[in-house]
């Protein structure tokens, strides 16, 4: 089962990018300095279902982690990706991205 999985850092812990690997497919998430959520890559590969979801694994078979089918990108993407962040830690332009938004309103009333 051919899995990996990829963190690379700057030189502090943030901004950081994380990729999971899986083949030929990848799912990444930038976490950029402060508060911020992340972001999460954002894929459009034939073949998987779309709002669906796929398995990566972490270090084994017995740590699956299921991944949306709408976040993987081809591995060749990423990689051009990790390559990007290495060269300068912002948010790589090479893919496109989500950023998750928190309602605090909602979180603070506990609604």
């Amino acid at each position: 089962m051919p899995t990996a999985f990829g963190w690379v850092t700057g030189s502090s812990k943030n901004p950081s990018l994380a990729i999971l690997v899986r083949a030929d497919l990848a799912s990444l998430n930038y976490f950029p300095e402060g508060d911020s959520a992340g972001f999460r890559s954002v894929g459009n590969v034939i073949g998987l279902k779309p709002g669906g979801m796929s398995i990566f694994y972490l270090d084994n078979p017995n740590q699956e982690q299921p991944v949306l089918n709408d976040s993987i990108v081809p591995f060749s993407d990423a990689l051009k990706a990790a390559k990007d962040f290495l060269v300068s830690t912002d948010l790589p332009s090479s893919i496109k991205w989500f950023e998750p938004r928190l309602n605090f309103d909602c979180m603070v009333r506990g609604v």
